[in-house]
């Protein structure tokens, strides 16, 4: 059984701007122009734990803040993995993702 946790704190600067074709004035224009700067802070903590010899489960919570809006998330996460013992596994991971916090599964050969 192996816990892991930690943090992450980003700094980004950026520079975004949306422009479109105005086939009346016939030029482009933009409409969006903003640059900045943000900062993200992710926290997570996980759980692998080996079930048998062939499976192993990871369960897990990440949770990420985005400070230039103020807006949080808070996802678990849980995955299994079987080892096939022939350089192959197979594993199933489900998540979620907000803000719509849609359930989205994923099965992986790796």
């Amino acid at each position: 059984m192996t816990l892991r946790s930690g943090a992450i704190w980003s700094h980004q600067l950026y520079a975004f701007s949306r422009e479109s074709w105005n086939s009346e004035l016939k030029k482009m224009e933009k409409f969006i122009a903003s640059d900045g700067k943000t900062t993200t802070v992710q926290a997570y903590t996980q759980l692998n734990y080996k079930l048998s010899e062939k499976l192993t489960a990871n369960l897990g919570i990440h949770s990420l803040a985005l400070l230039l809006n103020n807006s949080h998330t808070l996802e678990p996460r849980a995955s299994l993995k079987w080892d096939f013992k022939i350089r192959t596994t197979a594993g199933y991971r489900l998540w979620t993702s907000q803000p719509n916090a849609a359930t989205r599964p994923l099965f992986l050969f790796e």
